[in-house]
């Protein structure tokens, strides 16, 4: 089985909290299947990913914009991971040594894909690099979110990420 961390499940509840009637049906989704509220999740734990699923399709249906909802969502992950102590490299303001260590991390994100969801980078150049980033029914819009955070993070005006296919991104700053 597939599964996430409770933090990022916790994260976009959080980010539902003005829009009562879609959190509470999501809340009441999230309980039936571990017990809890999304705020009641254990943050390192881990949770079958079909949650995670099933929140993103509410998460992003109740936005006009569906697909920047996403990037929205995924600009949230670095800060939170920086929060919750998940990020080693504090003080680099270098990204190609964040998105090496959320690779290397991403495995404890989200265990039991055996790397079928495994990112990897494929081209390395000054300033930019060629991600491979497969996804799980998110789509492209989180990964490019979740790099467009990392960029905000590190006060990176110049950053950008461009969809290329096949999940390879190219990032760049």
């Amino acid at each position: 089985m597939v599964e996430i961390q409770g933090k990022f499940i916790t994260l976009a509840g959080m980010l539902l909290a003005d829009k009562p009637e879609v959190l509470a049906t999501i809340n009441e989704f999230i309980e039936e299947e571990t017990g809890c509220t999304h705020l009641e999740l254990d943050p390192n734990d881990y949770y079958d990913i079909e949650i995670w699923i099933k929140l993103l399709q509410h998460y992003r249906n109740s936005f006009d914009d569906h697909d920047q909802s996403l990037v929205d969502l995924g600009k949230r992950f670095y800060p939170t991971m920086k929060r919750t102590g998940d990020i080693d490299i504090i003080n680099s303001k270098n990204p190609l040594d964040y998105l090496r260590d959320e690779i290397n991390k991403s495995d404890e994100m989200i265990k039991g894909a055996n790397g079928a969801l495994q990112k990897k980078i494929i081209e390395e150049n000054d300033n930019e690099v060629i991600m491979l980033a497969p996804s799980i029914n998110t789509g492209s819009f989180l990964h490019i979110g979740v790099w467009l955070g990392l960029f905000e993070m590190l006060d990176i005006k110049t950053g950008g990420v461009e969809d290329l296919g096949n999940h390879k991104f190219r990032i760049y700053w």
